[in-house]
């Protein structure tokens, strides 16, 4: 299962639209909070979070902190160009890429199950 937290329902749309285009195999579920996806990711076996830097109901900086204890990768997405959202992805490992190229985002999660699976 593939999570897409997305406070935007075309967003979301369109990222399961493509992920889903590319990882047929997978089930994706878009949530629109942090709320909904500790649900799905506390019930359900998560093979990976796709998850928006801007959600509306927890600020970047404790959300970014947060994802570092998901069992499942993460990969975080932002329109910011904030260098401080991109430097503390990296500092905590999280898998980051920018908004305005959706295709970046297809590429690290077939890349990242593909790992996964192969290990």
């Amino acid at each position: 299962m593939i999570v897409v937290v997305e406070d935007s329902a075309t967003s979301a749309k369109d990222t399961k639209i493509r992920v889903g285009n590319a990882l047929p195999s997978y089930h994706i579920v878009a949530v629109r909070d942090r709320t909904g996806m500790a649900q799905v990711v506390h019930h359900n076996k998560v093979q990976l979070v796709i998850c928006d830097i801007m959600l509306p109901d927890i600020e970047w900086k404790p959300l970014l902190r947060s994802m570092q204890f998901l069992e499942a990768p993460v990969i975080m997405y932002t329109g910011s160009d904030n260098p401080k959202i991109w430097e503390l992805c990296e500092e905590l490992g999280l898998t980051i890429v920018s908004k305005g190229n959706p295709d970046d985002m297809v590429k690290e999660a077939t890349s990242i199950l593909s790992k996964e699976t192969s290990s």
